[in-house]
């Protein structure tokens, strides 16, 4: 959700593992992520399985979905046009309060599209993930976008319960096989896990990118000092987003009616640096409820009870995405396939001094579409089914792959992708330590 360097907190929390827990030792597997050292687009290594994009044409739609207490939702579905008659396809979903979609442009997954379909040119790009027969729905936070309702704090409660409406929306349209997932970053990254709380069965498998944990300690408040700047930024941000416009409509809107309609409410929407500034501790209430309570960490036996998959990505170089990414990783009993590189927020660039020509970049929208592919479609990505943890070490180039043992052994060739073992989840399981304005003190749970 927030932006913020935090190299300096990541690096200290993988010494902390190092000192507290047991040692990653190597093992003889290969390394099950797609690595290449080519320029995008030009490796032609694919994951086991994998089928080429087959659709040349999409299809769009806006719409509202009316939910249980009377909101109305704007929603982008973006399809493989021409869909054969009884064909089933999964969707993929994107959850936001930075606009589902601008006008005049089609919303793609993670910004990525495809130039070519078997071989043959497309007029225009196509959307990665409908081109390979996925569809994809864009979702307006309420209170956000052109969407109604009044957005009362980041991941509120309602705007949660949304989401999994518009999850029951998607499983009884013509098209969906019902099985759906989620992929994000940043403010969508964390939209993306959230989505588990609801514990809706259709939801199989999300993709969280470059999102918090735990809202007061990771970005907003390291250490329980406020980065101020950085929310002031953020909050400034969300208000030009609310003020102006420039978000697409839905089809029914051409007269802009329903868009004013909706917009009159943005007055009530919370001033996110103002809360910040009234609040000191994870439990003072300047956001309407405490820290905790629109925080992952706080969620945990919901996520575990809805059995989804997860497939978490973090940066060493963005912020405190890292720590995000080991805290999930170590705190929930669900599958997942986490990784931390060394990106930038979004993983668009890999921001390590140390990088050369020869730095081994993660083919990601493969890596996604693997996942997804495997839990939305049933298809052998060979994922496998042990739950790992990928690292790149910044400055080292050979990625090797780990294996959980005890001692106080270190790889000796230093590899460069290593597994942490999951036995830490003791130290991590909440976040730490916790300062709260009743006992003024930091209480270690």
């Amino acid at each position: 959700m927030f932006r913020k360097q935090g190299f300096i907190i990541a690096t200290s929390l993988l010494i902390a593992l190092a000192a507290t827990a047991p040692i990653i030792g190597q093992s003889s597997r290969q390394v099950n992520l797609m690595l290449s050292t080519m320029p995008a687009g030009k490796d032609p290594q694919r994951y086991p399985g994998y089928v080429g994009p087959k659709y040349k044409e999409f299809e769009q739609r806006s719409l509202y979905l009316t939910m249980l207490d009377g909101v109305k939702i704007a929603i982008d579905v973006v399809l493989p046009k021409n869909l054969p008659v009884g064909e089933k396809i999964p969707a993929v979903m994107n959850m936001t309060r930075y606009w589902r979609a601008h006008e005049g442009r089609v919303p793609m997954l993670g910004g990525v599209s495809v130039t070519s379909v078997g071989g043959d040119s497309v007029s225009k790009p196509l959307p990665f993930f409908v081109a390979h027969g996925y569809a994809t729905v864009f979702v307006d936070a309420r209170g956000t976008g052109a969407s109604f309702g009044i957005w009362r704090a980041p991941f509120s409660q309602e705007e949660i319960k949304d989401y999994g409406e518009v999850v029951n929306w998607i499983v009884k349209q013509p098209w969906s096989n019902e099985k759906v997932g989620a992929l994000g970053n940043s403010y969508e990254g964390n939209t993306a896990l959230w989505l588990a709380v609801n514990m809706n069965p259709a939801v199989k498998a999300v993709i969280p990118r470059h999102f918090e944990f735990d809202e007061f300690s990771e970005t907003p408040y390291p250490g329980g000092v406020l980065t101020d700047w950085m929310v002031k930024a953020w909050s400034e941000g969300n208000r030009q987003l609310d003020s102006n416009p420039g978000v697409r409509l839905v089809d029914e809107d051409a007269d802009q009616h329903l868009y004013r309609e909706a917009t009159k409410e943005r007055v009530h929407n919370i001033d996110v640096y103002a809360a910040a500034l009234k609040t000191t501790f994870r439990d003072d209430r300047a956001f309407g409820v405490s820290i905790d309570e629109i925080s992952l960490h706080s969620y945990l036996p919901q996520i575990e009870k809805s059995a989804v998959a997860i497939n978490s990505w973090g940066g060493w170089f963005d912020a405190s995405t890292a720590d995000a990414v080991i805290r999930t990783f170590m705190s929930l009993n669900n599958y997942e396939r986490a990784v931390v590189g060394p990106w930038n927020h979004g993983g668009g660039q890999n921001a390590s001094p140390f990088q050369t020509a020869d730095s081994p970049r993660v083919m990601q929208a493969y890596e996604w579409m693997r996942f997804f592919d495997h839990y939305l479609k049933g298809v052998d990505t060979g994922l496998g089914s042990e739950k790992l943890f990928y690292y790149f070490t910044i400055g080292e180039l050979t990625p090797q792959v780990g294996k959980k043992t005890v001692g106080t052994r270190r790889s000796e060739d230093r590899s460069s992708i290593q597994i942490v073992p999951k036995k830490i989840r003791s130290c991590l399981r909440t976040p730490q330590p916790r300062l709260t304005s009743r006992l003024k003190s930091r209480v270690i749970r």
